[in-house]
């Protein structure tokens, strides 16, 4: 058999690759961290050199040269770690309130395609009313039970929207005008009535719906109803103090932060009333001792925003109601 010249290289040992390349891995970090490390140096001696003076950090340097470039080292590697850390935070909050956000239109799409199916069935209620007088109760009897579904449905959206923005249990609550002269349409002098309420605090609160308040009785409502103002929040009722009017007494047991709005009324009677009422939102958040941030609260832009564009859809529902009450009697 001829004699094989050629060299036989032995396979290497169990390991040794992977450590090589561990090695080389670790060699190619520290090169690169020490440019790192230059780089920053420089900053930090600028930065030292802008705020105390350069005889300051010459001293500086002198005390620190035993040590060198350990502890140059040392003070680089915290600053890039404090400066990605902080980077880390900010994105980690802008990420969250993005999450909120896709929340919140995922809520609303949900809405939008509950809204469309409800007109759908409701104008064909409207259709058979009209075509056929002989089922015409039956089908007005319809025709109330999807606008009543709708605007429950309302509330019940409304309250795991601002459950998204505010991470807080919310209520929701439509008031509106009771016992209101339509000739003189002097609204102070009307009643408020609880007619819907979300179905969580329907179940705790529902016992409250009967007793009738006079719009006077309630900051909000006198905000809203007599001072014409288009919204009206509170983060903290009880720091309020005596300058909130409310006539039930134990009302801190169910809230402390409230926003309200008007519901609007398509078309004013002859009297000039173009309200319905007013839509509430209420939780029991608190600000902090410190002040803290508002962004939990009811009191900003965003849940203004939401309660505008929901008080229309409320509005154009209850004035579906209204005229068909008018157009057919009650049921």
């Amino acid at each position: 058999m001829p004699h094989d010249n050629r060299t036989h290289t032995p396979p290497p040992e169990p390991g040794v690759g992977l450590r090589k390349k561990l090695l080389q891995a670790v060699d190619l970090l520290f090169h690169a961290g020490y440019k790192v490390y230059i780089i920053f140096s420089v900053i930090n001696l600028l930065i030292l050199a802008t705020a105390f003076g350069f005889k300051e950090v010459l001293t500086l340097t002198d005390y620190l040269r035993p040590y060198g470039v350990y502890v140059l080292f040392v003070i680089t590697i915290l600053s890039i770690s404090g400066a990605c850390l902080l980077m880390y935070l900010l994105v980690r909050k802008k990420e969250e309130q993005l999450e909120r956000f896709r929340l919140c239109e995922k809520q609303f799409l949900t809405l939008a395609h509950q809204n469309a199916q409800c007109d759908k069935e409701l104008f064909d209620a409207f259709r058979l009313i009209i075509a056929n007088s002989d089922s015409r109760i039956a089908h007005l009897k319809a025709a109330i039970d999807q606008i009543d579904y709708n605007i429950k449905y309302i509330l019940k959206f409304t309250c795991e929207l601002f459950e998204i923005l505010t991470e807080n249990d919310c209520s929701a609550t439509i008031k509106i005008l009771w016992d209101l002269d339509e000739e003189d349409g002097i609204i102070g002098n009307a009643k408020l009535k609880t007619v819907y309420r979300d179905p969580n605090s329907l179940a705790r609160r529902g016992w409250l719906d009967n007793i009738l308040y006079s719009v006077k009785d309630n900051t909000a409502t006198i905000k809203i109803l007599i001072d014409r103002d288009q919204k009206w929040a509170c983060d903290d009722l009880l720091a309020m103090g005596a300058a909130y009017k409310n006539a039930r007494k134990d009302w801190h047991r169910d809230y402390n932060a409230v926003i309200a709005v008007p519901i609007p009324r398509l078309f004013a009677g002859e009297s000039g009333v173009d309200v319905y009422g007013v839509f509430f939102v209420d939780s029991h958040f608190r600000l902090p001792p410190s002040g803290g941030t508002r962004s939990r609260g009811l009191a900003n832009e965003t849940c203004l925003h939401y309660m505008t564009e929901l008080s229309w859809r409320l509005a154009v529902m209850l004035y579906r109601l209204r005229s068909l009450q008018k157009d057919f009697g009650p049921i």
